[in-house]
């Protein structure tokens, strides 16, 4: 139910229990209500036992339908990221994530969430390789950057992100399974199609691209930031190897190396799941055999090209960040999902793998030139925001990947010193300091904690009831 024309955070402090606060908006003020999430969230707070925990959850977890719907309907539906108001691609994907599986109990839930997948469909076929977009025609601080294809009124930001596909097409995954492929839009398979032929394209030695090539990319921004814009307009040089090319992070940052391997393992799920509604929803198994292919071969280069020894035990065997195909790879892990933590959630790998195992362990250590530890918070954070400074994503992540209650408890602890009496989570958060954070409103580091809740809920549930 669509409530208002505009989206903006109120924080009304309104007492719903003894100690329990909740920072949502008034109902008559909250952009989108879903009755059936506002009970899940009501009937889960309400059994907590730990207070800060309950209002965090009562904040976060319908925060997106709260605050960030601009636009709500079966043929279109805009959310902003919170305090930018423009659609992530993969933003926009991750927050209304925890709202899938309710979908089939909320007629209006169901048109909101439909509608998000038409406007991601509809902005992939406007330009495939932006990163974030206007409701309108609009504009921004962006349109003076130099890019190859060029920037149009409807592009907030033109950063190629390989995560920013696989992220769409995931979301397309998720939602169909639960509607029934009955709801599959005309707009999937003509922008399916046109993220295939630019994942071939990408695939290239950078030495045989041509700005005459329909796929081209290019991208330069006059900047003081190195990591917002790219090393000759193209990024860094990496050899053909069967691994598809990101000229940007999760974060927003350009690669420091051409291949970012968990958006390829990403990638590797995504187009196997794009495979099943091809073939199953659409009768088309010639192209669902060409994404079964591909992703193959993107699997089998991140197994030659990606593993790597690690930098603390040589003997064992972790995932590179990002490598190019030269023998060249960097090790670290960012916060921003997708990242090495995260493969298990995002269902490239099972979380008991060695590989993976080890990779882990690099990652929550000092080995992770992102990872901080203060005297009472340790975390990962990006070089978006610079070395110690954790995000709660992090945490979040952790927690998501654990088969461990004392990790989980651990990094709920760490989420209510994060969240330092707000209500809220944040992007990121200085490592002894949390009352120094960066971005009081970020819908997606909310949503991903209610989905880590919600699955403590059902995994381990003494840790909260």
């Amino acid at each position: 139910m669509r409530r208002s024309a505009t989206a903006v955070l109120a924080v009304a402090c309104v007492a719903v229990g003894a100690a329990r606060l909740t920072g949502r908006p008034e109902p008559s003020k909250r952009a989108f209500v879903s009755p059936v999430v506002d009970e899940v969230v009501a009937n889960i707070s309400g059994r907590m036992k730990d207070a800060e925990l309950a209002t965090l959850f009562t904040n976060c977890m319908p925060n997106t339908l709260d605050t960030t719907v601009q636009h709500a309907g079966r043929n279109d539906s805009f959310i902003i990221t919170g305090d930018i108001t423009a659609m992530w691609l993969r933003d926009s994907s991750g927050q209304v994530t925890p709202y899938i599986k309710y979908l089939n109990q909320d007629p209006g839930l169901k048109a909101m969430l439909l509608g998000v997948l038409e406007r991601q469909f509809s902005s992939l076929l406007l330009d495939v390789y932006a990163n974030a977009y206007n409701y309108g025609k609009t504009g921004g601080d962006w349109q003076h950057d130099k890019r190859i294809p060029n920037m149009t009124k409807g592009v907030w930001e033109g950063k190629y992100e390989l995560d920013s596909w696989a992220y769409v097409m995931e979301n397309a995954y998720k939602v169909y399974n639960e509607t029934g492929y009955g709801e599959v839009s005309a707009k999937y398979k003509p922008a399916m199609l046109k993220i295939y032929a630019s994942m071939r394209y990408m695939q290239q030695d950078s030495r045989n691209m041509a700005q005459t090539d329909t796929l081209y990319y290019s991208f330069a921004r006059t900047t003081e930031k190195p990591s917002d814009t790219l090393l000759n307009a193209v990024g860094p040089p990496g050899l053909q190897c069967g691994l598809i090319r990101s000229a940007f992070r999760p974060s927003d940052d350009a690669t420091w190396l051409p291949y970012l391997v968990p958006s390829n393992a990403f990638a590797v799920v995504a187009l196997r799941h794009t495979a099943e509604i091809f073939e199953k929803a659409l009768g088309d198994a010639t192209n669902a055999a060409k994404f079964s292919t591909l992703a193959d071969e993107v699997a089998a280069a991140i197994t030659k090209h990606a593993i790597v020894p690690s930098p603390t035990d040589p003997s064992q065997k972790i995932y590179a960040y990002e490598v190019d195909c030269g023998g060249s790879h960097v090790i670290m892990d960012d916060a921003n999902v997708p990242n090495l933590v995260s493969l298990p959630y995002l269902g490239f790998v099972s979380a008991d793998d060695p590989v993976y195992q080890a990779t882990r362990t690099v990652a929550f250590s000092l080995a992770n030139p992102y990872y901080s530890r203060g005297a009472r918070s340790s975390g990962v954070g990006s070089p978006h925001t610079g070395q110690l400074k954790i995000w709660p994503l992090s945490h979040i992540f952790k927690g998501l990947t654990s088969d461990s209650s004392d990790e989980v408890a651990d990094c709920l602890a760490a989420l209510k010193y994060a969240a330092n009496g707000t209500g809220f989570m944040h992007e990121s958060y200085d490592v002894d300091s949390p009352g120094s954070f960066t971005r009081p409103w970020f819908a997606w580091a909310n949503s991903m904690f209610g989905n880590l809740i919600l699955q403590v809920a059902g995994r381990f549930p003494a840790l909260i009831f």
